[in-house]
């Protein structure tokens, strides 16, 4: 007996073929197209996550040694600038892309709850998070075993936490659906 079968399109999919529509045999462009978007939406949070994840982990490894800290504080924004940044752009119009073509209903309170949890997010990343780099940055040139870095370095530890959080949950629930 078989407890569950993989759809006949899925399969075709993962073999490499063309996915064609049950009822003509034709090639379906909107599924490619539906296919394309959420591959990009999910490599967008991947670069999004990514980055934000290990951001504490750089700063705490790099200790109060003044060459490792600027170089991990340097990466970071690099990262950011290039990767990260761009990237959750690129999560919101992939997202809308894909509600306007019908995949998700704007309606639903997962969707609109990540919604606001990701605004907030962005918002708080450009107004806090970039300051709270620039800060330590000048504290880590001026004296990395200060207590101003201190005060830096843990300023900046909680909003890449809070923001790690936030992101976690906008995952969840992108996971999950649960409402």
């Amino acid at each position: 007996m078989t407890l569950y079968t993989i759809p006949r399109a899925a399969t075709q999919a993962v073999q490499g073929a063309p996915i064609r529509r049950p009822e003509t045999g034709t090639l379906s462009p909107m599924l490619s197209l539906l296919t394309v978007l959420k591959f990009v939406h999910v490599l967008s949070a991947i670069a999004v996550v990514g980055p934000n994840l290990t951001t504490a982990v750089w700063l705490w490894a790099a200790g109060h040694d003044r060459d490792r800290l600027l170089f991990v504080i340097a990466t970071i924004r690099r990262l950011d600038r290039q990767l990260s940044i761009p990237a959750f752009g690129l999560l919101l119009v992939t997202g809308l892309l894909m509600v306007w073509v019908g995949m998700y209903d704007l309606t639903r309170g997962w969707l609109l709850t990540a919604i606001v949890i990701y605004l907030v997010l962005g918002i708080t990343g450009f107004t806090h998070m970039g300051p709270a780099l620039r800060r330590l940055r000048a504290e880590a040139t001026a004296d990395p075993t200060s207590s101003s870095f201190a005060a830096a370095r843990r300023t900046t530890t909680r909003y890449t936490l809070a923001s790690l959080a936030g992101l976690i949950v906008i995952v969840a629930l992108m996971v999950t659906k649960p409402f």
